[in-house]
């Protein structure tokens, strides 16, 4: 499967990088092959080091339609995904035109119907595109690209040896740089990839995926800006004899100039329509839809937002690779930062920068430097949705946090968690952490209801400088505790549980209360924990589950004498 995988990178990745060259000038000839070359030779530096040229057996110029063609025949190219593979062209055609008005250029390539791949081992395997082509125009005399095209109507990898193959196509790409009236610019960029389908010898397997697509959308205020930003790294990805750590520095010196010249970007991958079957066509596993998705916004003005969006609906799997009831059908994760001072973050990238190459004092206060303007970027972290299903049980959340940790004053932090299912979740998480403590979260939360009916558990969480921890509004700080070994300690949930004379001192006193279901074990388990929390509810004291002092005077439980003296056993976690 990975080489197949692999396959279909190459394939993506020349098209992308030969209907891309580097530069644009007249059209004569003789300047064409050296742009051509240029761009060739340079693409092992654009690509870092993915995509490297290694020469050809012929190269044709000639003149037509009033532009400059270039015929290339065996083009031969070198590609890591991971390993290193070869892949050889039969006929490569670049056309070079001038678009009205004089100051654009456009390339145009057209790739053959087959090539030739090869991987580290000299195994091979065939490609075939059909109608495979691709464009560029770019802006003279800066030579900037302005907007790009890929196309195919299909392709096929075939791995010989073995048999294994895939296909796909269509395939389109769009990208196109729009200058607005008011200077700024932005960038719309598309791609769509249908009917992948594949066969894997090794297990066999089959499968097909309707369509793979990303869309992207990148805005500034000022396109001069984002063109100085664009040449700036192109001139740092072309310089030659720069190592791996030099190129990084550069680009971290890079980032205030990016950060003033993008307003907001915003780009959402997705798949949708995935099987795969065994040999015998049973399926293995079905996917309706997953994607991912970031979001920016507010880089150029005084407060930047940051979004991130992951998930996936309707994963079906074969019992045969995970149990029914424990399949994911549907997970969600949104979750971001609002707020963002953006003069703060600009403060941070420029001591970054300044970090590079400084010295151990230098980098101390520049350390000093980071922290404060850290303090200052003054964020809201979100989760809009977080969702994650299974058959019998699930969990719905949002929460909200304002202030910096870095600087606690008025921090603040709430959420809301609906829980379906809480009697199926012991067979879902087996012996996870707290696991055993499930019975105390059904008497802390409160029965609701969803928009369809379906009954939930309902818990507000909050958490402020004045009360670390609450959870629909009874203080569960002491779950966070500190432990402090001693009679008068504070019996929590915990893993592994508690255990000692304190905690059977506790669970007698709860029998004694007529408290229901209360083991006497001298374990402070779930089954302890929820009685706690009943026995707190009745006696009207704040309902934690957890015994503190307030919860020993009422049980009327005293201290144990100190640890270690004669017949009181000491209490152990």
């Amino acid at each position: 499967m990975r080489k197949w995988l692999g396959s279909i990178a190459v394939a993506m990745a020349l098209l992308a990088a030969a209907a891309a060259p580097a530069a644009a000038a007249s059209p004569a000839e003789d300047q064409l092959k050296s742009e051509i070359d240029g761009a060739l030779e340079q693409i092992k530096v654009s690509t870092n080091g993915v995509l490297r040229w290694e020469g050809s057996d012929k190269f044709e110029l000639s003149q037509a339609d009033g532009g400059a063609v270039a015929l290339i025949t065996n083009a031969r190219f070198a590609i890591r995904i991971p390993d290193e593979a070869r892949v050889v062209f039969d006929r490569i055609e670049i056309r070079r035109t001038l678009e009205p008005g004089g100051n654009r250029v456009k390339f145009a390539m057209v790739l053959p119907t087959e090539a030739k791949l090869t991987d580290p081992k000299g195994e091979e395997m065939k490609l075939t595109l059909k109608d495979a082509k691709g464009s560029m125009i770019v802006e003279e005399p800066e030579s900037r690209p302005r907007a790009s095209e890929i196309s195919a109507a299909g392709a096929r990898i075939e791995h010989v040896g073995s048999g294994s193959w895939a296909s796909f196509g269509p395939l389109n790409l769009t990208s196109t740089v729009t200058a607005g009236p008011d200077g700024g610019w932005t960038i719309p960029t598309t791609v769509e990839l249908k009917q992948i389908e594949f066969f894997v010898s090794d297990g066999p397997v089959t499968g097909i995926v309707e369509k793979i697509s990303y869309d992207a959308h990148a805005a500034g205020p000022s396109l001069a800006a984002f063109d100085k930003a664009r040449d700036d790294l192109a001139a740092l990805r072309l310089a030659e004899g720069t190592t791996p750590d030099e190129r990084t520095k550069a680009i971290i010196a890079l980032l205030p100039e990016f950060a003033g010249a993008f307003g907001k970007m915003d780009g959402k991958f997705e798949i949708d329509g995935t099987t795969v079957r065994d040999a015998t066509g049973a399926a293995l596993a079905a996917l309706k839809e997953a994607w991912f998705g970031v979001a920016m916004d507010g880089l150029s003005g005084e407060a930047a937002s940051l979004r991130f969006t992951i998930g996936h609906d309707g994963l079906e799997l074969s019992p045969s690779l995970l149990e029914p009831d424990k399949v994911p059908h549907k997970v969600t994760l949104d979750f971001g930062f609002e707020n963002v001072s953006t003069a703060a973050l600009r403060t941070m990238f420029d001591v970054a920068a300044k970090m590079q190459g400084a010295s151990e004092a230098e980098q101390q206060q520049a350390t000093g430097k980071l922290l404060g303007a850290a303090a200052m970027l003054h964020p809201v972290f979100r989760i809009y949705h977080f969702v994650f299903d299974v058959k019998d049980a699930g969990v719905d959340a949002t929460a909200e946090a304002r202030g910096s940790p870095l600087s606690p004053k008025g921090y603040t932090a709430e959420g809301d968690v609906k829980l379906r299912g809480v009697d199926a979740l012991p067979a879902l998480i087996d012996d996870a952490p707290f696991a055993a403590y499930l019975p105390l979260l059904k008497e802390l939360g409160k029965p609701d209801k969803t928009a369809d009916g379906t009954s939930v558990l309902g818990f507000r969480i909050a958490s402020t400088p004045q009360q670390r921890l609450s959870l629909n509004g009874h203080d569960i700080t002491a779950w966070i505790s500190d432990d402090k070994p001693g009679p008068a300690r504070i019996l929590r949930p915990a893993d592994p549980p508690m255990e000692g004379a304190d905690v059977g001192a506790v669970q007698r006193a709860l029998a004694a209360a007529k408290a229901q279901d209360v083991p006497q074990s001298g374990v402070y388990d779930g089954a302890t924990a929820a009685a706690v929390a009943r026995y707190q509810k009745q006696a009207g004291i704040n309902v934690s589950g957890a015994v503190d002092a307030a919860t020993r005077d009422r049980l009327g439980v005293k201290p144990a004498a100190e640890p270690g003296k004669p017949g009181v056993p000491a209490p152990r976690r």
